[in-house]
């Protein structure tokens, strides 16, 4: 006859255990599916000073960290197995008589699960205005001002993004690592250089299509540019790189640098608006010949003024995106506030940057915005 194995299962409380001291964290399928195939080595992060919303960080991803609460007891239990000790006598494979114990660490009453956001990125370019690389002659000043530098590991304490999502913003704010701190190049300056440069490929008859670094640092150091400004503007500006075991080789974005330069002259005439006409023709005129003006170009750079009865002009106002709040609903709120009225072509750009799925944009208008259509335009107006 078979023995019947008996087996006890105790609860017990701990002698530290206190209410809600652990946290239960649901991460996304996406992200559970990430760490299960260990591809790749994934930074889990907390992001945040101490008055900010905490965020939690991937390599790649933001999520905000919403607390749920439960009518359900969860509770943290860590097992143990203790054998009877009568049958410790007995051969020690014995595990007739077990006593299985549940230390009760914690009793849960709520969890927090992961929403993807946009990086919070704005910040970036507060903390590095200070600190704009205006070329060699002005890096004087700094000896008299008291202002901090940063490296990449003090932006990735007080940024609120990933790590790549952070990289992304230097990119996309033309930072450079200068001597382990990043920086800022100064709007001003690169247009300085690329000015300099487009006139350099004229007098010299080089090829915008297949210019030689070496030949371009040449002539910058005539300038005064640093070799590091040279090359970072040059892979900033072009459309693809080509590198031989002697020389490397940019194709120049017509593009890249048109845009660059529309949004450079507009932003000089602020506060001030500039009639549509005018503004065109200028631009027209700092770009070289077979390069393509076209308003689309600096679309989330500008808005356009109401026209009048008493003033029928078409007049443009420098209004920069990337000075703009990175969540949807403020978002929403600055761009209503500016202008209470916005066509769905006006209006989206300065979404998109934010927020590239179109069914998340779509659900913030519908909450924050009304819509109506004239003809086949559509308006939107604000809920706020």
């Amino acid at each position: 006859m078979s023995e019947t194995s008996t087996n006890e299962m105790k609860l017990i409380f701990t002698n530290d255990f206190k209410q809600d001291s652990y946290k239960i964290l649901e991460i996304t399928k996406e992200l559970a599916d990430e760490l299960e195939k260990k591809e790749k080595e994934t930074k889990l992060v907390f992001r945040g000073l101490p008055d900010d919303e905490a965020v939690f960080c991937t390599n790649d991803k933001t999520f905000q960290i919403k607390k749920v609460q439960t009518t359900n007891m969860m509770l943290f239990i860590s097992p143990e197995l203790n054998q009877n000790p009568d049958s410790m006598e007995n051969d020690t494979t014995d595990t007739t008589s077990n006593c299985y114990h549940y230390n009760i660490n914690d009793n849960i009453s709520s969890y927090y699960e992961l929403i993807k956001i946009s990086p919070r990125i704005k910040k970036l370019y507060m903390i590095l205005s200070d600190t704009k690389y205006q070329g060699p002659d002005e890096e004087d000043r700094f000896d008299k001002l008291k202002v901090k530098f940063y490296t990449l590991n003090d932006i990735l304490n007080e940024i609120q993004a990933s790590e790549e999502e952070i990289i992304e913003g230097l990119k996309e704010y033309n930072a450079i690592d200068i001597n382990g701190y990043w920086r800022i190049i100064d709007p001003n300056y690169i247009q300085i250089f690329l000015e300099t440069l487009l006139n350099n490929i004229v007098i010299y008859d080089l090829s915008s299509e297949h210019l030689p670094l070496h030949k371009v640092i040449e002539l910058s150091v005539e300038f005064d540019f640093p070799d590091f400004v040279t090359t970072h503007v040059l892979e900033s500006f072009s459309d693809s790189v080509l590198k031989e075991e002697q020389e490397t080789y940019y194709t120049l974005s017509k593009e890249k640098i048109t845009r660059f330069l529309g949004i450079q002259l507009l932003a000089s005439h602020m506060p001030d608006s500039y009639e549509y006409n005018e503004f065109i023709s200028k631009w027209k005129e700092i770009v070289p010949e077979d390069y393509t003006v076209n308003i689309d170009l600096i679309k989330g750079f500008y808005i356009e003024e109401e026209t009048t009865f008493q003033n029928d002009k078409r007049l443009l106002k420098y209004f920069p995106m990337t000075e703009l709040s990175h969540d949807m609903k403020q978002r929403l709120e600055e761009l209503f506030y500016a202008k209470p009225k916005w066509k769905d072509s006006s209006l989206l750009p300065y979404l998109q940057d934010i927020e590239s799925n179109k069914k998340v944009i779509d659900r913030a208008l519908i909450k924050y915005a009304r819509a109506s259509r004239v003809g086949k335009q559509i308006y939107y107006t604000s809920r706020f």
